[in-house]
């Protein structure tokens, strides 16, 4: 849904056409749109509604400029965390050979820097001695007291907001085709929503969906044009992100992120939109041990009882199988219920029960539900019980 459209001629951008990525803000009362002017500088609007319909240009002035960072880097691409305190930092610029991003808090309003910009300092991965990739595009978040600092699918963290930050490594799967954009190209956002973790970038019409830009015959204003995807981004024990490519290999393509298909030929448990009640989502066991994120498995144990995680939107329920698989069984007589919203009447569509006590890594079918009243439902998987991990 298209809700509105800032165009430079609102700031003091005026007639421009260097109109380069943005991030939005929320400090309570007011959203801030911060926005970049080409590689130059950046700007805020203010505004009193999440649309960005009455956004303002308060400073009528750069928030930032080049002569602010004194050549430690080139002031664009800001990106904004709220802190635990509610404090906000905003990040911005280019890592290179010569340059890195800054960081500097915000005012309390969010509309000035509290204090002169720092330069981010980068670590070597331990473990391999790699260094953090040169690129634009920082985006910053925070997770379980540890920050991440992204640039596309590569990421550094901290447990400090102003670093210095070691490198980690790659969120994606480096597919050598349909990756997704899924480089260090993809420009986006990692957040939270309802207890579960997404990702969502850009992938630039030249990748084409594969890693072979497009010819030189190709007009240069094609590039301008953008996709974007989003899924789920996972987190393993050791903080190590991982996005869910797995799931876009499924029919995203007419679907998307919260819908699904009782047709696939499996519904990962990882994939809920809603958890409620103690339910988590847990890396599981490796069928085939491996140290390659990529192939990590990742499942939801139900902590107490009637813990619950949610699937709106499933489709095909009257022609397809809904198939989970169970991890462990603490049974005996563990039930996991299920059951689906139409039409807002909730309806049974059954439920399973584990009569033995088993351990990892037991898989077995959890159900073959179907329901000939409808076609589409929002399925909700509740537990009595706890210990059990769906995958």
């Amino acid at each position: 849904v298209h809700e509105h459209t800032i165009y430079p001629t609102e700031t003091y951008m005026g007639n421009s056409s260097t109109c380069w990525a943005v991030d939005v803000g929320f400090n309570g009362k007011d959203y801030f749109f911060y926005f970049s002017n080409g590689g130059t500088n950046f700007g805020v609007m203010r505004a009193t509604t999440p649309t960005l319909s009455d956004a303002t240009d308060i400073l009528h002035k750069p928030l930032v400029t080049s002569a602010q960072v004194d050549g430690k880097t080139h002031p664009y691409d800001p990106t904004v965390l709220e802190d635990d305190d509610g404090c906000h930092y905003i990040v911005f610029g280019l890592h290179e050979r010569t340059t890195s991003y800054m960081i500097s808090k915000l005012d309390a309003d969010t509309m000035l820097l509290a204090e002169e910009p720092k330069v981010v300092v980068f670590l070597p991965s331990v473990d391999a001695n790699l260094s953090m990739p040169y690129g634009d595009k920082p985006t910053l978040h925070k997770r379980n007291g540890v920050y991440y600092l992204s640039s596309g699918t590569f990421y550094s963290t901290a447990t400090h907001v102003y670093g210095p930050y070691t490198f980690r490594g790659n969120t994606g799967t480096m597919r050598p085709s349909k990756n997704y954009g899924e480089t260090g190209q993809a420009h986006g956002r990692y957040f939270t929503w309802n207890n579960q973790w997404f990702h969502v970038w850009c992938e630039f019409i030249s990748q084409n969906n594969t890693m072979t830009a497009l010819s030189e015959e190709v007009p240069k204003n094609y590039y301008r044009y953008r996709d974007s995807w989003m899924t789920y981004t996972h987190y393993r024990a050791n903080g190590e992100m991982i996005d869910d490519i797995r799931f876009l290999d499924q029919d995203v393509a007419r679907l998307g992120v919260g819908q699904y298909d009782a047709g696939w030929a499996k519904l990962s448990a990882s994939w809920y939109m809603q958890a409620q009640n103690n339910a988590t989502k847990v890396e599981l066991a490796a069928t085939v041990p491996t140290a390659n994120a990529s192939f990590a498995r990742f499942g939801v144990q139900f902590d107490t009882p009637l813990a619950s995680i949610v699937f709106p939107n499933l489709y095909n329920v009257a022609d397809g199988n809904i198939s989970l698989g169970i991890d462990s069984c603490a049974g005996p007589h563990v039930v996991l219920d299920f059951s689906a919203v139409h039409d807002n009447s909730t309806v049974s569509l059954g439920h399973y029960r584990c009569d033995q006590v088993h351990t990892a890594p037991y898989v077995a079918s959890v159900a073959q539900l179907h329901h000939d009243q409808f076609d589409r439902v929002d399925l909700t998987i509740s537990y009595r019980g706890w210990g059990n991990i769906l995958h």
